[in-house]
């Protein structure tokens, strides 16, 4: 008896309890405006705020479905429709109806689709360049892209001359006989000579850098066996000298280089 009395006091106050957001839900204004062939729908004042469900109906058949998010205490979506006639619209939270209207739309209001307009799956409005095509999740006459004819290129200015006397030293030809060269003698008359002055300066720092270590081993290796020989010595300490010396006028004057072509913006090599 005692445990019918408690479940009959408890039960009322859990179905109190149970949460409102599904069964409590309500907009105000739900309105379908109709401008050419697109057709508005908006809620106002929705409780709670969260995804509502619009649909579109025509002779009881869902013709569009819209899942909206409440924004500012408002859903609203935008449907493009090519057919005339009546049609009725719902609004649906949680799988219950909240409201529904209705519209028509009228010969006048049917507008021919362009290319790019929002339009509804195999909208046979668009034009036949722009089929219907869904794009991150919204349909809209699409025209795919084009690839533009490549155009012919002119020869470049350098190339050499085919007949007479020739403007300078033929670089193809100095390239062709010396295959490992190809990418610094390019074809062309001799405007290329700071390129190839620019390249050879690279493989310098390298060869200068293997004499300095050639040099220090070598003049390290004759003072060793010169120890007791005071001439020996001076040599092996003139010849690791001069190594480094050479060796820092050659990465000074890379550096100086730089630094003019920095400052009064020409390219010297």
């Amino acid at each position: 008896m005692k445990k019918t009395i408690i479940i009959s006091l408890i039960l009322p106050l859990f179905f109190f309890l149970l949460p409102k957001d599904v069964y409590g839900a309500s907009c105000t204004g739900f309105t379908a405006s109709v401008k050419d062939s697109y057709v508005t729908l908006s809620a106002a004042s929705c409780n709670p705020e969260g995804r509502y469900l619009m649909q579109v109906l025509k002779s009881g058949e869902v013709l569009e479905a819209i899942d909206t998010q409440t924004i500012n205490g408002k859903n609203e979506a935008s449907v493009h429709l090519n057919q005339e006639g009546n049609y009725n619209a719902r609004l649906i939270f949680a799988a219950e109806l909240i409201d529904e209207t209705s519209f028509s739309i009228e010969p006048q209001n049917l507008a021919p689709l362009k290319c790019g307009d929002p339009c509804n799956q195999n909208d046979t409005n668009c034009p036949s360049k722009c089929p219907s095509t869904n794009m991150d999740g919204r349909w809209i006459c699409y025209q795919p892209p084009t690839s533009a004819p490549k155009q012919p290129t002119s020869p470049p200015p350098y190339l050499p001359q085919t007949g007479g006397e020739s403007s300078g030293i033929d670089f193809d030809f100095i390239a062709s006989k010396i295959p490992n060269l190809n990418d610094i003698f390019k074809p062309g008359p001799a405007s290329n000579v700071s390129a190839i002055i620019s390249r050879l300066v690279e493989f310098l720092f390298v060869v200068a850098g293997l004499l300095l270590l050639f040099y220090l081993i070598a003049g390290g290796f004759q003072l060793m066996v010169s120890a007791n020989n005071e001439k020996g010595v001076a040599e092996a300490k003139a010849k690791m000298t001069n190594a480094i010396i050479g060796f820092l006028l050659l990465f000074v004057s890379f550096w100086l280089v730089q630094i003019i072509e920095f400052i009064f913006g020409v390219k010297l090599i």
